[in-house]
């Protein structure tokens, strides 16, 4: 079948030409297209990129508030005293104390010093390690508390790193406390399981501490949204109250505007029929109006 009167070949060169003639349109949307999926595919590259780069930043940044805030519990577990409740030194005081009553001997904290690596060396031997002991001790005792025990640490902190005066943003004792817990208490198989205890401490808190940002970020959300309500009420409220005085003012005015004309038709009625024809022939004629109507009725 032909297409109408059209023969074959000139339906044929119509087409052709017509190919002909949308062939650089063709292209244009072709190279349109391609440019367009270019484009969308960067524009997809680099938001992935920003949200992996903020994903970076925001693990880095909460990775290092998460070793702040242990380096903290560390320090107060270290001068928090004996009845700090769960910290860690408390822990090692009570490992390597022989004693029942939570006291260490002198040979408890030399033994305590040996095990741990990078403590005992030519420079610093047993025997200070006895005079840093005898030092600290009471005098007449043989055994020391917490609270002297964590002087002795002190002591020996501030022999084995005189020239540190800085470490993650402690300074003086702290600083050498914190470094002797981190590197050379927590190395051994015994240290292992007391940072492990820290670690998870360490959660805890920081959990703790999320979960109480969101409360009141969720908290700062909400009264946000209940002012925002409460405007939007108030606005609702003063909108209906003017609404309603506008419709009041409105039936005043028509009211007053009815009034108006009635008493103006009544003043022409008067005018036209009482005193222009008269009292009698008006109560006649409305005599004769409400007789006619009875009548009907």
């Amino acid at each position: 079948m032909y297409r109408g009167s059209v023969d074959r070949k000139k339906f044929k060169a119509y087409q052709a030409l017509n190919r002909e003639r949308q062939g650089p349109a063709r292209v244009v949307q072709r190279m349109t297209r391609v440019l367009l999926a270019k484009q969308s595919m960067y524009a997809m590259r680099w938001r992935g990129r920003l949200a992996a780069e903020a994903a970076v930043a925001a693990r880095g940044n909460f990775l290092h508030c998460r070793r702040e805030m242990r380096d903290h519990l560390l320090i107060d577990s270290a001068y928090g005293g004996w009845k700090y409740k769960g910290g860690e030194l408390q822990g090692v005081f009570s490992h390597w104390s022989s004693s029942n009553d939570h006291r260490l001997s002198s040979t408890d904290f030399v033994r305590l010093c040996k095990d741990t690596p990078g403590v005992v060396s030519p420079q610093f031997n047993s025997n200070d390690l006895e005079l840093v002991f005898e030092r600290c001790k009471a005098l007449g005792q043989k055994h020391i508390e917490f609270d002297r025990f964590m002087q002795a640490l002190d002591l020996v902190s501030a022999s084995l790193f005189h020239t540190v005066t800085k470490y993650h943003g402690f300074r003086g004792k702290k600083a050498r406390m914190l470094m002797l817990c981190l590197e050379h208490f927590f190395k051994p198989k015994w240290g292992k399981d007391v940072k492990a205890a820290l670690e998870k401490r360490t959660d805890a808190h920081v959990a703790s501490i999320a979960t109480r940002v969101q409360r009141l970020r969720r908290g700062n959300v909400g009264r946000a949204e209940y002012r925002v309500r409460l405007e939007e009420f108030r606005n609702g409220v003063q909108t209906a109250r003017l609404k309603e005085a506008a419709v009041l003012t409105q039936a005043l005015v028509r009211r007053y505007r009815a009034r108006g004309v009635a008493v103006a038709r009544a003043k022409s009625v008067y005018i036209k029929c009482v005193k222009e024809r008269g009292a009698a022939a008006c109560c006649a004629r409305v005599l004769s109006l409400v007789l006619f109507r009875l009548r009907l009725y």
